[in-house]
């Protein structure tokens, strides 16, 4: 909960004039501010803290600490929350496996068993196998599907032997017969003949060759296809119906295919599905013969219901009753129908950060239907058992909806989880304190063991559980768990379409008899249903899931590994032998650089509620300081006015050329001592002033979103990159810059060594007036010299705050100097003698005129000259790219901080073959996005920096779309005045996205700095078309970053070879480099380099020396005369 003493502070402050509260609707009391003669001021931290304040729910305490809790204590506490008779659980565990590996069960082993068992992921075959499922069904052209295919399937030093010597035989299922037969002889056509004569014969070997590439197209298309139909029960529930009616043994729960929507089409859509279905299956279940039978289901992912199922967008999603444009209507209206036709409905499960706004639409949804459907027992929700939270999430649905509706079986569905490897990425990516999920399978099962535990024996009352696991393990465990609260309650087990067969009809006669009879327990078959495009995703992930070389499923099928390991306890593997710490190649969010370097510390606002709410109090604490508000005032005084509102959000005294003039003087003189401390003294000193800057974030943030108009992610990430920038020029000075001894002949030494230029000019931008700020200052400071660093006039706040940092961490006032200002100022700098070096970055034309300043000086040493500038930026997408994925990236790359990144994609280029896909996705997606004030967590873009900013842009699209060739595809809604009405309209621009037909020939040779996208198609059939576009975009002359998106590894070559961006992102947006990691800096018209957070920047900064001693001067070299 939020500290009480904050809101009465908020309240009472007599300088808070007004806080704006963007979900309230209207700022605070500037009546009576105004009354009081107090300046009107922009205050973001206090509208976080208010967005947390409504989202603050006292319940939810257990739930949220447990989110990136430590893994070793969680461990510990799951361990003794499920105690089982481990003798007996073992042994029908050994049983269990043992049953699934008899001869007959192997050959009742459905195709996908088969597939799975016969495919390591770590196999090159597993991979091709992965790759071409993934991808070969949503290429449209039959060149763009050769070429899948000879890329997957080519040359690789005779790789299509091992299809055919270790997955060809006469015990092998028929599916692996086929797909490795079919995959062997493709890759011969495309590749490496030779290699398949020496295992098939000439005769073959000629005989595939003549067949032709054709023909293996249509060959490899059928298979995948025929492999994707053995996942799925039907590719509409009709047909799925009608296979399920042929085995009225099993109990199913239809999973409509479909990943989340990305527009409002695509959320009806799968609407209409989830509808459809319900009925279809309604009418199934009432023609049922065997009413005892379980009813069927059905399971709904709620991320397919709107396109902006997330955190941030938690107000809308669950807005009253009445609107019936609201998530929880959607999916209430489902339930009425589920219950009117006798059905269960489940809500599925979905990625980390999504669980708690799942919790919010079931007890929503919940609360509604007890007055709607009262008695109705069929709504449900899945659990995934590796978040950390598992445990507190069963509590918090037990006793917040299921005991407050009365209900005495809200379902239960318990998962492993099966996106594990994405959580951990991006809790790597944030900079988490930790992950919200389980580093260890063993870990994991224990926690399955732990939440078994109170769904049976805790919450029997109101929760009805089933369990889906295909490991024989989990089964006995679950089976132990049940047995201890007699009398027996009905069992569900669940498994996969295809999977797990054997052991769930093993388990009835092993783990079941005198004291839990048989007949209550039942196994329901979880089966997908959707044609082939929507299986891809799905398919792959089943693939990834349980082809894993760690998976329960893969060992089982592996005699090698002997059965009582497969029943081993993962509790005494935990306690005894890993201490319940995490896994060691798990690398943690702050570990991914190693030891050398901590990750900067990151936060997640909308997920991480209890991290958020200690931020957002920091912030507003800060604002609440009277000395920022209220320096002494000067008759030179400025206001520097938020983009966003207008409102003040601080002021400064601009500096004049004499302030330049006084702090050069002052430079000159501090920069020696500066030099003089050595790369490791001054390395230190910038490592205590990142410490520093991140102690200070959220002050800083606060600063970003009010005077920059950054949101609260643009903003936290900035002041992660300056804390990263510090800490790695830090040991950049401590490693590049120490002395090093040079080769000599005998009686000779030579050391090379590095000294600062001298004095540095950094002139920072106004997108980034933190991180890029604090980048060129640590880099001059880190090689030695005295900076004196120019703010962008519209964001001198936030340059005085980063100084005020330095400052106080020991770098000393006559080595780091501030000063604000226009052009004035900087002319000033750059034609100064005195400075020996300046780091710009901005647009190419003042670029030019600082080139061409420092080249005009008539006196002092050659200066040197590091420039970033701008780019036309290009994403360009073939056949095999994943249309999702593609929209997702692209509008990131354009969009994220209102287009104001050097990085930002300003064209996007489609394949014509795709196009009626992949324009309406993105232009339907684009108009989700919403504009409005950045400090409210529901926003997606800010405004632009300032009305000069927004005339041009509005200019350029205004030019544009004078050409017939160019229209609008789309553009994000303008501003809701309604939502913000405390917002100016007069900084906003909407993201938007123009068409471009024809060539490139219609854009200008110029950055549009803002939100803009030029979107082209072109015909990708042609073997070269990628190369011949990359020719077209480097034509243009920038060379800043190059995105990609495709699954040829060709095409990565092609582009690794082809552009000249100095950053190529491929499958992924081009925006967010990460220092050290992901070094940045063009080449062309984008920039001189070297590449800001790269190892070659600060050395950029130095002189070399090379100091040469004659040893043997003296008489001799005594060394090599001691030695010898």
């Amino acid at each position: 909960m939020l500290p009480r003493r904050l809101v009465v502070k908020r309240f009472k402050s007599t300088r808070a004039a007004v806080v704006e509260t963007a979900a309230a609707g209207r700022p605070r009391g500037p009546a009576d501010s105004q009354e009081r003669g107090a300046r009107r001021t922009r205050r973001p931290g206090s509208a976080l803290v208010a967005q947390l304040e409504r989202n603050d729910d006292p319940t939810k305490r257990r739930l949220r600490e447990a989110y990136l809790s430590d893994e070793a204590s969680r461990n510990s506490s799951n361990v003794k929350a499920a105690l089982l008779d481990e003798a007996r659980v073992k042994r029908e565990a050994k049983l269990l496996v043992e049953a699934c590996r008899t001869t007959e069960a192997k050959k009742r082993a459905s195709p996908v068993q088969a597939l799975l068992h016969e495919y390591r992921l770590s196999s090159t075959e597993g991979v091709t196998l992965l790759s071409l499922a993934e991808a070969l069904l949503r290429v449209r052209s039959k060149e763009g599907r050769s070429r899948l295919i000879a890329d997957k399937l080519g040359d690789r030093k005779a790789r299509n032997a091992q299809w055919l010597k270790g997955h060809v035989g006469v015990g092998k299922p028929v599916v692996v017969n086929a797909a490795s037969t079919a995959l062997a002889a493709s890759e011969l056509v495309v590749g490496s003949e030779q290699a398949f004569k020496s295992v098939a014969g000439d005769a073959l070997g000629s005989l595939v060759h003549r067949v032709g590439a054709d023909v293996v197209r249509v060959a490899v298309v059928s298979l995948m296809k025929k492999l994707g139909d053995e996942f799925v029960l039907g590719e509409t529930i009709g047909s799925a119906l009608k296979r399920a009616s042929k085995m009225p043994h099993l109990a199913f729960s239809y999973d409509m295919l479909g990943e989340a929507a990305r527009t409002r089409d695509d959320a009806e859509r799968y609407f209409q599905a989830y509808a459809n279905a319900v009925e279809e299956v309604g009418v199934g279940q009432r023609q049922r013969e065997d009413q005892h039978h379980p009813a069927p289901g059905l399971s709904v992912k709620l991320s397919a219901l709107d396109p902006r199922f997330e955190p941030g967008r938690r107000q809308d999603l669950l807005l009253s009753e009445s609107s019936s444009s609201s998530l929880v209507e959607k999916v209430s209206e489902l339930c009425e129908m589920a219950a009117d036709r006798g059905l269960d409905l489940t809500i599925d499960a979905e990625e980390a950060a999504r669980l708690e706004l799942q919790l919010d639409v079931l007890s929503a949804t919940s609360a509604r239907l007890a007055t709607s459907r009262p008695g109705w027992e069929g709504l449900g929700l899945a659990i995934q058992a590796y978040q950390k939270r598992a445990p507190a999430a069963v509590d918090w649905v037990a006793e917040n909806v299921a005991r407050r509706d009365k209900r005495r079986a809200l379902r239960v569905r318990l998962v492993k989880g099966a996106y594990w490897d994405a959580e951990i990425k991006l809790a790597q990516i944030l900079g988490l304190a930790s992950f919200p999920v389980f580093t260890r399978k063993e870990a994991t099962d224990c926690s399955y063991q732990a939440v078994a535990a109170k769904l049976l024996l805790e919450y029997s009352d109101c929760l009805k559980p089933a369990f889906a696991t295909h490991n024989a393990r989990t089964v006995a465990a679950v089976a132990d768990i049940a047995r201890k609260k007699p009398p027996a309650q009905d069992l569900e087990f669940q498994r996969l379409l295809g999977m797990g067969e054997d052991l769930h009809l093993a388990a009835k006669d092993v783990c079941f008899g005198d004291d839990f009879p048989k007949s209550k327990v039942v196994t329901r078959v979880y089966a997908p249903v959707g044609n082939h495009t929507e299986l891809l995703a799905y398919l792959v992930r089943r693939l990834l899931e349980n082809g894993a070389n760690s998976s329960f499923v893969h060992a089982l099928a592996d005699d090698s590994v002997k059965a009582e390991e497969l029943a081993s306890d993962p509790v005494q593997l935990l306690e005894k032998k890993f201490e319940f710490t995490s896994h060691p190649a798990v690398t943690a969010p702050s570990e991914i650089f190693g030891p050398r370097r901590p990750n900067s510390r990151g936060i997640d606002l909308t997920s991480d509620i209890k991290a958020a709410a200690l931020f957002a109090e920091r912030a507003s604490a800060f604002e609440e300081d009277a000395s920022f508000f209220e320096k002494a005032a000067v008759e030179e005084e400025a206001v520097v006015l938020d983009p966003s509102t207008g409102l003040e959000c601080g002021r400064f005294r601009p500096s004049t050329t004499s302030d330049v003039d006084v702090a050069l003087q002052s430079a000159v003189l501090g920069q020696p001592a500066w030099c003089a401390l050595g790369g490791a003294k001054r390395g230190t000193i910038l490592r205590g002033a990142a410490e520093e800057v991140e102690a200070r974030g959220a002050k800083l943030c606060s600063l970003l979103v009010a005077e920059a108009g950054k949101t609260w992610a643009d903003a936290i990430g900035e002041v992660r990159e300056a804390v990263d920038f510090l800490r790695y020029y830090a040991e950049r000075a401590e490693v590049d810059l120490a002395p090093s001894i040079m080769p000599s002949v005998v009686g000779e030494r030579n050391e090379l060594c590095y000294k600062g230029r001298g004095v540095w000019a950094a002139i920072a931008p106004f997108n980034f007036p933190v991180a890029i700020f604090v980048g060129q200052a640590a880099g001059a400071l880190a090689a030695g010299n005295a900076v004196v660093v120019k703010s962008a006039p519209q964001a001198p706040l936030s340059g005085a705050a980063v100084v005020e940092c330095l400052h106080g961490a020991g770098v000393p006032k006559d080595v780091l100097f501030h000063v604000t200002g226009g052009a004035e100022v900087g002319r000033a700098l750059v034609r100064d003698s005195r400075v020996d070096g300046v780091a710009f970055t901005g647009s190419v034309a003042t670029a030019r005129l600082i080139a061409k300043d420092l080249a005009a000086r008539r006196e002092g040493p050659l200066p040197s000259f590091i420039a970033e500038t701008a780019g036309l930026n290009a994403l360009v997408a073939d056949e095999s790219a994943l249309p999702e994925q593609l929209v997702n990236d692209a509008l990131r790359s354009a969009f994220v901080s209102a287009g104001q990144r050097c990085s930002s994609a300003r064209l996007l280029f489609v394949p014509q073959q795709t196009a009626d896909v992949v324009l309406p996705m993105l232009a339907g997606a684009a108009r989700e996005l919403r504009l409005g004030d950045p400090a409210d967590l529901s926003v997606d873009c800010g405004p632009l920096v300032d009305r000069d900013a927004k005339e041009k842009v509005r200019a350029h699209v205004d030019d544009l779309l004078a050409n017939e060739d160019v229209t609008v595809l789309a553009a994000a809604p303008d501003l809701d005045r309604s939502r913000f009405p405390h917002v100016d309209p007069a900084n906003f621009y909407p993201p938007t996205i123009l068409l471009l037909q024809g060539s490139l020939d219609r854009l200008p040779r110029q950055e549009c700095f803002g939100p803009v996208l030029h979107v082209l198609t072109y015909d990708a059939r042609a073997g070269d078309a990628l190369a011949a576009l990359l020719d077209q975009i480097n034509d243009l002359g920038f060379g800043l970053t190059c995105g990609l998106h495709s699954r040829l590894d060709s095409a990565h070559a092609i582009a690794a070879s082809k552009s000249k961006a100095g950053n190529l992102y491929i499958n992924r947006d081009t925006v967010a480099a990460v220092v050290e990691a992901q070094p940045f800096g063009g080449t062309g018209l984008s920039g001189t380099g070297p590449k800001a957070g790269g190892p070659n920047y600060v050395r950029r900064f130095a002189h070399e020396h090379v100091v040469t001693t004659n040893t043997a001067a003296a008489g001799g070299d005594i060394d090599l005369m001691t030695r010898v």
